[in-house]
């Protein structure tokens, strides 16, 4: 064998190790995702379909079938579950959350025009991932049926690495529509984060959080984008409207904003200062959000 085909086997067999092949389940219930979720698969859950999670994540019977245990969240020892794929459930207050640790290569998505996961749990996140890495979540509706306060957003992400969101909408009454905390490389596009009870997001000591061509509106009412010791956060052609609150909280490195369009009251943006601005357009508007 020549030098350079061996060198070319060396490549395509580190790609093949790092992507494996994912397999395909289809889904159109919250036992079935429960079922499905697995490293290494692709979950695509059937078009229109409305998964009430909070029912099969709290259905004792089932739990003990799919060897489903309660996880403590508050640990903040995220180590313990690499590469122990585990799905749990954590008692928020008024409900369970579910909770998804150490799996890799694992993708949710809806097909054709979308699909909804909805939790009833009004402190509970919709999907909420522990140390996981290379995670897709495409073209879904995730909300909550009720509003919440203090904690309960859409989409946690504690500890993982390599995750994509695609086009999906995520609503209140979730106090935010991701918290993000220790995570590497999240790629947002093309989505929604909108009518939350609190802010827009939390991104604390992450890197590499790019945020593309999405629209964040109608959210409230605190400090609306938070980045504490984060390091390579980007807004690129995205629109702010119609939230109410401050802006921007940043600590550490500033956040980059790159052809974006911002209708925000100018004495309500925040950390001015730690904003590097590329081409934006900036619309001051009354402090009162449009009808």
């Amino acid at each position: 064998m020549t030098v350079i085909a061996a060198g070319l086997l060396s490549v395509a067999m580190t790609m093949t190790a790092a992507t494996p092949k994912q397999r395909v389940q289809r889904v159109a219930t919250g036992e079935g995702l429960l079922r499905a979720l697995a490293s290494n698969t692709r979950i695509i859950i059937s078009e229109g379909a409305e998964l009430h999670l909070t029912d099969a994540i709290s259905d004792d019977g089932l739990c003990k079938l799919l060897k489903i245990k309660e996880i403590d969240t508050y640990d903040s020892n995220f180590s313990r579950f690499a590469n122990k794929p585990t799905i749990g459930w954590h008692d928020n207050f008024d409900g369970r959350e579910l909770v998804v640790a150490g799996m890799n290569n694992l993708t949710i998505e809806g097909e054709g025009i979308g699909a909804h996961i909805i939790v009833n749990p009004r402190y509970a996140f919709v999907l909420n991932f522990i140390c996981c890495k290379n995670v897709k979540l495409l073209n879904l509706t995730l909300g909550h049926t009720e509003e919440g306060y203090c904690q309960g957003g859409v989409v946690g992400l504690s500890g993982c690495e390599n995750v994509v969101i695609d086009q999906c909408d995520m609503f209140g009454c979730g106090t935010e529509g991701i918290c993000a905390e220790y995570t590497k490389k999240l790629v947002c596009t093309s989505s929604f984060i909108r009518d939350c009870s609190y802010d827009i997001m939390t991104l604390s000591h992450c890197t590499d959080a790019k945020f593309e061509g999405c629209e964040f509106f109608r959210n409230k009412e605190f400090t609306l984008v938070t980045c504490k010791g984060c390091t390579g956060v980007v807004f690129s052609r995205c629109y702010f409207n119609n939230n109410q609150g401050t802006l921007f909280g940043i600590t550490g490195q500033n956040v980059v904003l790159d052809d974006c369009v911002i209708d925000h009251p100018e004495y309500k943006i925040g950390s001015s200062e730690q904003l590097t601005e590329k081409t934006c357009d900036w619309l001051d508007t009354s402090d009162e959000p449009k009808e």
